[in-house]
């Protein structure tokens, strides 16, 4: 009985361990460039690259100051609700509070550091076309590294030579880009960067779906709206799903809460998941919080109707990430649409 007892009782004292091990959330910080002096409430933590661990509850936020000789002091945060940890949440089913434990840290980050002193290029572009006239600006992604990219059809009606800017953050640089497909009842436009300086881009991070998204899913967009006043920093604004049809009942179309402005049409609305799931193309402008987006099955539609193979990306390493991951990766792959005469 007493052996029993004590079996017991060592049973119960490693299964809290157990438990309270697996409380623990770790991620890998790095830098760019690395050997950043981390500091938490002004004590030194660790240089990067390094791997910082708590045990702090779901929710709860470590505020970072990373600083290197010759970079500006870069202050960010780390909240723990970016990943589900699986040890805290099967325990949770035995032993209720583990639940608190029951979201994490993602595996890793990079903080980027900016140079002291450097001073930001204006975002205006001050390249002149000569013989050209601008008729329309929009937005325009990727959907490969190929140099594919997206947009809408009223972007480029009426155009004669369409220039991409933004590509690789560079928005001096144009690059030419030509219609490889255009579906008007839809308001879609595929191009095609056919410009010698191009090579390719990079991996994207996002994949586009083949179907539809769901009534109060949440969603946000990238875009370059009024960039007359606004300049061309990409801008990102978020709402929901709330109807399934578009203007005047459209089926092809989503309409939702996300805030759009003249210039966000082609840009790219995601999912909470960081999938593409549409395209902004419109508001309405006599109702509040009424936008509309193309549903991405329809751009699908558009690609499978040509005769050339053109692939669309649908890895997706972005949906365990926080909103500002998905956006810092994403915006590398929206771009300026210009349309000339």
């Amino acid at each position: 009985m007493v052996l029993s007892k004590y079996i017991f009782v060592k049973f119960i004292l490693v299964a809290f361990l157990i438990i309270l091990q697996s409380c623990v959330s770790s991620t890998l910080i790095h830098s760019s460039p690395e050997g950043a002096k981390i500091y938490t409430n002004s004590n030194f933590l660790c240089t990067t690259p390094c791997k910082y661990s708590d045990t702090k509850i779901v929710g709860s936020t470590t505020n970072l100051v990373l600083k290197k000789e010759g970079y500006k002091n870069l202050y960010t945060s780390l909240t723990r609700d970016e990943k589900v940890e699986a040890g805290p949440t099967v325990a949770g089913f035995f032993f209720f509070p583990s639940w608190l434990w029951a979201l994490g840290y993602l595996p890793g980050r990079t903080f980027e550091l900016e140079k002291e002193g450097l001073l930001r290029k204006a975002t205006r572009p001050t390249e002149k076309l000569p013989n050209l006239q601008l008729k329309s600006s929009g937005s325009c992604f990727a959907i490969n590294t190929d140099g594919y990219v997206v947009t809408n059809y009223h972007v480029i009606e009426g155009g004669s030579t369409f220039l991409l800017r933004g590509v690789h953050g560079d928005f001096y640089k144009t690059y030419k880009v030509k219609v490889v497909a255009k579906d008007i009842h839809n308001d879609l436009a595929l191009l095609k960067i056919v410009d010698e300086k191009f090579s390719k881009f990079e991996s994207l991070g996002y994949g586009v779906l083949n179907s539809n998204g769901e009534v109060g899913e949440k969603v946000f967009a990238l875009g370059y709206p009024l960039r007359t006043t606004m300049g061309d920093e990409v801008k990102v604004t978020n709402g929901i799903i709330s109807s399934k049809t578009g203007f005047q009942g459209n089926i092809s179309s989503y309409q939702i809460t996300v805030p759009v402005q003249p210039g966000n049409s082609g840009g790219p609305m995601f999912n909470s998941q960081g999938s593409v799931i549409g395209i902004i193309n419109a508001k309405h402008l006599k109702a509040d919080n009424a936008s509309y987006a193309i549903k991405s099955p329809y751009l699908f539609n558009l690609i499978n109707s040509l005769d050339e193979k053109v692939n669309v990306s649908s890895s997706n390493t972005l949906q365990y990430s926080s909103l500002p991951t998905q956006v810092k990766q994403v915006k590398k792959h929206v771009f300026i649409v210009e349309t000339y005469r």
